[in-house]
C-alpha cells in the first residue's frame, strides 16, 4: 500500500482505491492504540496536546496524515538512500577502495548518494500563481504546472563541474538539494543521514566481500516519476558460488599434493629397507648385523619377493618408482 502512494504508473481508480486501503489501515492502527496505547510513536501522537492552543489533541486526520508522513517521507526515502548507496558502492569496485583506504568516508557516501540518485526524484506538482520569468527570455506562464526536479538540479554542471554525473565520494563539494531548501527543509535529515551511515558501515563491515547478484543495468526502477529507488536489489552476501567452487579446487588440489608426497616419501622408505634387505642378504655388508632400519620382518619379505613386489605395484599405481 504505501509503494502505491508513490507509484505514478497507476490509474485513477488504482489510486483511489490503495489511498482507501492505506486511510483504512491507519485508522485501524489509530484505533487499536486508543484502546490499549503502548510505548511507540502512534500512542504518543495520540496523547500529545497543544500546550499553545487549546489544549486539545490531534484530530483523527491529523494523526492519520502524520502517521502517512513517517511512513512514506521517514521510511520510504531512507530506504532509497539505502538502496542506492549499495547499487554504486558495489557497482564500482574503486568506491570501497577509496572508503577503507581512507581517502572517503560514510558521510560523504551519504551525502554524494543523495547528491546523484536522491531518493525523491521529483516533486509535482506546484502550479505557477503568475507569469515567472526565466534566465534567457522564457517564461512559466500564470497557471502552468511546475516540476521540481531534484535530480536534475543536483547534477547541474554548473554547480558540480563536467562530472556532475557521475558518483565520486572523494567528490570536495557534494552540495544538494535532497532534503529541499530553506523553509522547507527536511526536518528529519539528521536523523536520515545517521540512519544511512549506519546501516551502510554496518552492511559493509559484516559482509566485505558483497556483490550485485545481478549487472547493475539489469535492476528496474520503482514505476514512479517520484520515488527513486529499484524494486529489489538482488545482493550475494558471501563471494559467489563460482568463486567457492574455484576455492574448493584449489584446496582440494593442495590436499592431492600434499597426499601424494606423503605417499612418494612412504614408497622410497620402503625401497630403501628394500635396498638394505637384498644388500644384508647377498653379504654385502661386512657386519653381521642388519643395516639400520631394516627388520627381521622386511628381511623375510625380501626373501619372499612379496615387499619388492608391493612397492613395485605400490609405484605403479600412484606414478612412482619403486626400484
Amino acid at each position: 500500500m504505501v509503494d502505491g502512494v508513490f507509484d505514478t504508473t497507476l490509474t485513477v481508480e488504482e489510486a483511489t482505491a490503495n489511498t482507501a486501503s492505506l486511510y483504512g489501515a491507519l485508522n485501524t492502527l489509530i484505533d487499536s492504540k486508543r484502546s490499549e496505547p503502548g510505548d511507540d510513536m502512534t500512542s504518543l501522537l495520540i496523547a500529545s496536546r497543544d500546550e499553545e492552543g487549546d489544549g486539545g489533541g490531534l484530530t483523527d486526520e491529523e494523526l492519520r496524515d502524520t502517521l502517512l508522513l513517517m511512513i512514506s517521507a521517514g521510511y520510504d526515502t531512507t530506504v532509497n538512500v539505502i538502496d542506492q548507496a549499495i547499487t554504486a558502492l558495489l557497482t564500482d569496485p574503486a568506491h570501497l577502495a577509496h572508503l577503507r583506504a581512507g581517502r572517503a568516508d560514510w558521510h560523504g557516501v551519504v551525502e554524494e548518494t543523495l547528491r546523484h540518485e536522491p531518493a525523491v526524484k521529483h516533486l509535482p506538482l506546484r502550479y505557477a500563481v503568475s507569469d515567472i520569468p526565466l534566465p534567457g527570455g522564457g517564461k512559466i506562464a500564470r497557471g502552468e504546472a511546475i516540476l521540481a526536479s531534484y535530480a536534475a538540479a543536483n547534477r547541474h554542471p554548473g554547480w558540480h563541474g563536467e562530472t556532475a554525473d557521475s558518483f565520486d565520494p572523494t567528490r570536495p563539494t557534494k552540495d544538494h538539494l535532497a532534503f529541499g531548501h530553506g523553509v522547507h527543509f527536511c526536518l528529519g535529515a539528521p536523523l536520515a543521514r545517521l540512519e544511512v551511515a549506519t546501516v551502510l558501515q554496518q552492511f559493509f563491515d559484516r559482509f566485505p566481500d558483497a556483490e550485485l547478484a545481478v549487472p547493475a543495468a539489469e535492476l528496474k526502477p520503482l514505476p514512479s516519476l517520484i520515488s527513486n529507488g529499484h524494486q529489489s536489489l538482488p545482493v550475494r552476501l558471501r563471494p559467489s558460488a563460482k568463486a567457492d567452487v574455484g576455492a574448493g579446487r584449489a584446496a582440494e588440489g593442495a590436499r592431492a599434493t600434499r597426499a601424494r608426497a606423503t605417499r612418494a616419501q612412504a614408497v622410497r622408505a620402503y625401497s630403501a629397507r628394500a635396498r638394505g634387505a637384498r644388500a644384508y642378504d647377498s653379504g654385502a655388508s661386512t657386519s653381521h648385523s642388519r643395516p639400520p632400519g631394516v627388520t627381521e620382518k622386511d628381511q623375510h619379505l625380501h626373501h619372499s619377493g612379496q615387499l619388492t613386489y608391493a612397492l613395485h605395484a605400490l609405484g605403479t599405481e600412484r606414478g612412482f618408482d619403486a626400484s
